[in-house]
Formats: C-alpha cells, sequence, structure tokens
C-alpha cells in the first residue's frame, strides 16, 4: 500500500478542477451550483462508489485472519458398548485437534487476500475517477448547452434585425414577399431550436442528480463559458504517470500478484496437511477397587496426517491456477494496450481542438462576422441579394456553435487525461 497515499490523490484530483477550469464561473456561483460541490457530494453519495468501498473494506477484513490457523475441533465419543479394561469400563472419550497447514500455505494465503485487498482498494480508486470524468462530462455539456442557449439566443435577435429590414424594404418595394417569409421561417427554426435546448436542459440535469444521487435545485444553471484550461504535461510524462499510476493498471497488477500466489499455493496441493490430538478417555471404577489404577483417564498425543492420493485432481488444480496467472498478465497488458490507445486519442483530441480554436479565434470567426456586416450593409442598400445574406448568418452561427463544441471536446479530452493518468495538471 505505499502508493496508496499518492494515488489518492486521484482521487481528489478533480475536485479543484472548478478552479483550473472555471476559476471566474465557480467563485461567483452558490455551492450548490460548482463543479467542486457536485463532485464532492456525489463521491460521498453515488451507489457506484459506495458499493466498491465496501467491497474494500470487506476484502481487507477477511485479509486479516485470511493467514489465521484453522479453528482447533474438539470431539466427543460415548461408548454405547463400554471398553473393558483391567482399571475399569471406558465409557467415553473427548480429543482435542488442531489442523497444522504445510509450511507456506498460511502465508500464501494470507498474501493471496492481501492482493484481493488491494485490488479492491485500486477499483476505488478507479470508480473515484470514472465518476469524476463522468460528472466533467456532464459539466462540459451543461456549459456547451448555454453557450449554444446564448448563440442561439444572439442568432434569433439578429434574424429580428434582419426581418425588420426585411419589412422595411419590403414596404419601399425594393425586396420581394418571399424575402420576408424566408426569414420567418428561418426564425421560427431557431425558436424551435431554443425550445429543444430547453428540454436538454432539463435532461441533463436529471443525469446529474442521477450521478450525484442527490436533487437539483429548481434555479440551477451551468456556467456560459468555457474558461482557460492550464497547460498539460509533456507527453512522456503522461504515458509514465499512465503506466505507474493508472489505478486500473495497478488493479490488474494486484490482480496478478494474486494469481501468482494462488498458483504458488496450488503446487502445494501435494504437500500433506498435519493434525495434531490430545484426548482423554473417561474410565469408570474397576470391579476390584482395590485395583491399581482403578477409575484412572488415561491420556494420549496423537499426529494426523491427509494423504494427497488423487494426483490427478492436484494436477488439474495446478493447471487451473497457473492458466489463470496466465489469462491476469494478458488482460494487464490488454489493458495497457487500450488505455494507452485511450490516451493518445485524448490527447490527438485536445491538440485538435486547440489547433482548431486558434484558427476559428484569428481567422474563420473574424472572417465571417466582417462577411455579415458587409453583406448587411449591402442588403440594406440593395446591392446584395436576401439569400446571401441568410446563408452568412447561417455560417455565423455554424461557426460560433462549432467553437463552442470545440471548447467541449477539449474540455472532455483533458478530463480523460486526468482520469487515465491520476496525474494532478499544473496549476494555472
Amino acid at each position: 500500500m505505499g502508493n496508496y497515499h499518492h494515488l489518492s490523490l486521484c482521487c481528489t484530483l478533480m475536485l479543484a478542477v472548478a478552479g483550473w477550469l472555471a476559476p471566474g464561473a465557480v467563485t461567483a456561483a452558490p455551492a450548490d451550483q460548482s463543479l467542486e460541490h457536485w463532485i464532492r457530494i456525489s463521491l460521498e453519495h453515488n451507489p457506484d462508489i459506495n458499493a466498491a468501498y465496501h467491497r474494500w473494506q470487506s476484502e481487507t477484513a477477511f485479509s486479516e485472519s485470511a493467514g489465521a490457523l484453522p479453528d482447533p475441533s474438539l470431539s466427543f465419543d460415548y461408548f454405547i458398548d463400554e471398553i473393558q479394561t483391567r482399571t475399569g469400563p471406558q465409557e467415553y472419550r473427548i480429543v482435542l485437534a488442531q489442523k497444522l497447514p504445510w509450511f507456506g500455505k498460511r502465508r500464501l494465503q494470507s498474501e493471496i487476500a492481501g492482493a484481493m485487498a488491494d485490488e479492491a482498494h485500486y477499483q476505488v480508486l478507479e470508480t473515484r475517477l470514472a465518476l469524476t470524468r463522468q460528472l466533467t462530462g456532464v459539466w462540459a455539456e451543461g456549459i456547451y448547452l448555454e453557450r449554444e442557449l446564448a448563440i442561439t439566443q444572439d442568432n434569433l435577435t439578429l434574424l429580428e434585425q434582419i426581418e425588420r429590414i426585411a419589412r422595411t424594404r419590403y414596404r419601399l418595394a425594393r425586396a420581394s414577399h418571399p424575402d420576408l417569409i424566408r426569414v420567418q421561417l428561418q426564425r421560427s427554426k431557431i425558436e424551435n431550436q431554443l425550445t429543444s435546448l430547453d428540454r436538454q436542459r432539463a435532461d441533463l440535469i436529471a443525469w446529474l442528480a442521477e450521478l450525484s444521487n442527490q436533487p437539483v435545485l429548481a434555479d440551477f444553471s451551468w456556467p456560459s463559458r468555457f474558461p482557460e484550461l492550464p497547460p498539460l504535461p509533456p507527453e512522456d510524462v503522461l504515458l509514465e504517470s499512465l503506466h505507474n499510476q493508472s489505478p486500473k493498471l495497478a488493479q490488474l497488477r494486484m490482480r496478478i500478484t494474486a494469481r501468482t500466489r494462488q498458483a504458488e499455493a496450488s503446487e502445494l496441493q501435494n504437500r500433506p496437511d498435519f493434525t495434531v490430538k490430545y484426548g482423554r478417555m473417561f474410565t469408570g471404577e474397576a470391579v476390584n477397587p482395590d485395583m491399581e489404577g482403578s477409575g484412572e483417564d488415561p491420556q494420549f498425543v496423537g499426529v494426523g496426517i491427509n494423504i494427497p492420493l488423487w494426483l490427478n485432481k492436484n494436477r488439474s488444480v495446478i493447471n487451473a491456477a497457473h492458466e489463470s496467472r496466465v489469462q491476469a498478465e494478458y488482460a494487464f497488458e490488454a489493458a495497457r494496450q487500450m488505455l494507452k490507445r485511450e490516451l493518445m486519442q485524448s490527447l490527438y483530441q485536445f491538440r485538435d481542438a486547440e489547433t482548431q480554436l486558434e484558427r476559428f479565434q484569428y481567422a474563420l470567426l473574424p472572417q465571417a462576422e466582417n462577411s455579415l456586416t458587409t453583406v448587411l450593409k449591402s442588403y440594406q442598400t440593395g446591392n446584395s441579394d436576401f439569400s446571401d445574406l441568410l446563408e452568412t448568418e447561417k455560417l455565423l452561427l455554424n461557426l460560433k456553435l462549432e467553437q463552442a463544441k470545440l471548447r467541449m471536446v477539449r474540455w472532455k479530452a483533458y478530463a480523460a487525461i486526468q482520469q487515465l493518468t491520476a496525474i494532478e495538471p499544473l496549476q494555472p
């Protein structure tokens, strides 16, 4: 458990995510509207977390007694037909026996139970990180939804302005009636989108309540913008952290350890166990009370040994244990490759989103905004077609939504990297 203190950081590495990712929004928000708050109460109340925690406690409690000696046995034998001896009839006997497993069996059982307890502990850490990642994803979806609502609402305001211009030009006979109809249809479409987004908000809030296993206040809302992210450590540091600190891989390492010890224990199936005994025969008075030793209870000690006679059965147990160990090793390697692939994919998504966001900020959006301003002025003076105006408006809307979506993708990728590597990111 030497790494537990270090790995405990991964259980709380996103508790400060609101500070890393949303310093402005979170500080101003009430407690029930901060991501840090929801992560904290979810880690406390989520049933998956509690189930994993109590499994760990169960395995830990079991490991504390796994290497102990078996309970001694006490047997009582009553002779229906008394055994007649010179010193008197033997009526019954009591035997106390203690089984002593072959050397090393108790130690291996203790190590197996300890490894299983460690595996359960790492599963708690993994479950906590997975839940934190889920919550961060829901939070990202919520921020994107708020952003989408704001962008759509701004677009509706713009369409209302365009409709007023089209109506004015129509009255002055400078625009055709279909122009007015088209802008009204587009406006109705945007209003319908706003209604749909409101329903999505209710679904996201329900998801948040499900993950946290807690009610959400009626006035709950997410922050409206994605704050800046701190830089990630270099790729080689992330790969090293994935290998050394991932709770999933640590869990599988403990499983390999347990299976290895089980294979070693199975090799001892062909070794006998011993039983030491102490007994006392209870004897009645002899026919001749003056007989020397009359009525004395003889005592005895003995040793028993079980014979591992069924070699084929033991060989099957040994083979099964070794195959189980090999399976655990392959499972570890498969998980390591899968996690590495997921990490590289998350890194690609993060970097690609950052590259595209830079292009959006400094090229695409300024060009689209300038284009809309130019086309709008041109339409007002009658030098531009109404179709060009609507197409430019749609283009700007889609670009803004795509920019918000890229920020959500980047945030989710960041959360995935944190979960996979269990590394505490650099502070902004």
